[in-house]
């Protein structure tokens, strides 16, 4: 039996932000890549409890490997934290440990008052997806997921600090950081030396979401990863 992996996408966004990875691995793995609440197809708000309780009933249905980008690494660790025995392992990319307030509230105000449109062609600047598809996705996905739900999950991330609980994480975890992501890379490294037996990856020129920019690579490491 192939091995089932849960694709969890970043905030404001959506699955189809792991278009090139459910092309390139659909036939070697069971592949679940849920819209969380708020994003996609995904009926609001944004919760952080309802996003890992969507998570835990997955892996009620089977044990898989959890694979989280950003918000979905939160999300995934919170999951992890809660059902230990059924994640077989644990791949996170530019997640925080914590993620800092003060950059919440100014991303937070950005979103308050600069038109939609402009946010998402404002991140897609930064982003730079390799692919066009990538790049129609994010903007589609940006506008759809809207100020509400953006503000919703900036909120929520604010509360979050997995650093206590970092040691208890039992799975096989490989943690991974754009070179040039400068706001998170420092507590995604603190958050990979807090967790036991974990492998820290830096992507060489990539940025927070480098599995866009850098898209064959991001497939070869999930499949490195889980085997």
């Amino acid at each position: 039996m192939s091995a089932r992996v849960v694709l969890l996408h970043g905030m404001g966004l959506s699955r189809r932000m792991w278009r090139a990875q459910l092309e390139a691995l659909a036939d070697r793995y069971e592949l679940v890549a849920p819209d969380l609440p708020g994003h996609g197809q995904a009926p609001g708000p944004f919760r952080i409890d309802t996003a890992v309780g969507v998570v835990r009933e997955l892996l009620a249905e089977a044990p898989a490997y959890l694979v989280g980008v950003s918000l979905g690494g939160t999300v995934a660790v919170r999951a992890a934290l809660a059902e230990p025995a059924k994640v077989e392992g644990l791949l996170l990319s530019g997640t925080p440990a914590r993620m800092s307030k003060r950059l919440l509230l100014a991303q937070r105000a950005i979103t308050a008052v600069l038109p939609p449109a402009n946010l998402a062609a404002t991140g897609l600047r930064i982003v730079r997806p390799a692919d066009r598809r990538d790049a129609d996705n994010y903007l589609a996905d940006v506008l759809a997921a809207g100020r509400e739900t953006q503000s919703d999950a900036m909120r929520e991330l604010g509360r979050v600090d997995l650093t206590p609980r970092l040691g208890e994480i039992t799975a096989r975890t490989l943690v991974c950081c754009g070179s040039e992501d400068d706001t998170n890379l420092a507590s995604v490294r603190a958050l990979s030396a807090a967790v036991p037996g974990a492998e820290l990856r830096i992507v060489e020129g990539g940025g927070h979401l480098w599995n866009l920019q850098q898209p064959d690579l991001c497939t070869r490491i999930i499949a490195d990863f889980v085997g």
